[in-house]
């Protein structure tokens, strides 16, 4: 009995398949124009797929994300999010701005009143 050993001592690796947003468009109307399940079998088959994949590809479809791998598009979300949260917290830093600013001059035209409220009381006409 041989042992088989590659000649190169590398190991076989498979590469993983990817495949267009148009294909997994196409399989899935293939499929959902097979007459019977062994119809849908033979398909699968024919490719080497799965039913997982295509459920997983119809679930992307109605999402609308079938064309895009796999975490981008929560990386984009939350990237969008921050971006948001972002432009909110300048605004509001603006707006807590303009705020104190706002209530430093109360605090001076009221110090402004007291003075002026203050001299009109002392100088009271005499009779």
């Amino acid at each position: 009995m041989a042992d088989y050993t590659p000649d190169n001592n590398q190991e076989v690796r498979s590469t993983r398949r990817s495949f267009t947003a148009e294909f997994k468009r196409n399989l899935i109307a293939e499929i959902d124009a097979a007459k019977t399940p062994e119809d849908v079998g033979l398909i699968l088959r024919r490719e080497g797929l799965h039913s997982t994949q295509i459920y997983k590809w119809r679930r992307d479809q109605r999402a609308g994300s079938l064309g895009t791998k796999r975490g981008v598009k929560a990386r984009d979300d939350v990237a969008k999010r921050n971006d948001e949260l972002e432009k909110e917290n300048h605004d509001l830093k603006e707006q807590l701005a303009l705020a104190e600013e706002l209530i430093e001059a109360q605090g001076k035209v009221w110090a402004l009143l007291h003075e002026a409220s203050g001299k009109s009381a002392s100088k009271k006409p005499q009779r």
